[in-house]
């Protein structure tokens, strides 16, 4: 299972995130509905939400809340950077 597929099932089992999209993530036929799905997926902020308080994180921005990895992520993404990437540095 890769790092963005761990915090996907994380986000859903410890940190509630109900989206069908994750049963189709993790049991995806094709590569190119498990690309486009994950996509959707790590751009939700409700997953975002979820995967924080998951792990914990404090909601403040100021700190390590959801809010602000997923500004990071988006960032790390406009440097052209891959989600993997991200979530396999993400403590």
């Amino acid at each position: 299972m890769t790092h963005t597929e761990q915090a996907i099932k994380e986000a859903a089992e410890k940190g509630g995130y109900d989206d069908s999209a994750v049963h189709l993530v993790l049991d995806a036929m094709t590569q190119y509905d498990y690309d486009a799905t994950v996509n959707l997926i790590v751009l939700d902020p409700l997953f975002w939400q979820a995967l924080g308080k998951a792990r914990g994180w404090q909601d403040d921005y100021h700190t390590t809340g959801w809010r602000r990895n997923w500004h990071h992520f988006i960032d790390h993404l406009a440097q052209g950077n891959d989600a993997e990437s991200f979530f396999a540095q993400l403590v």
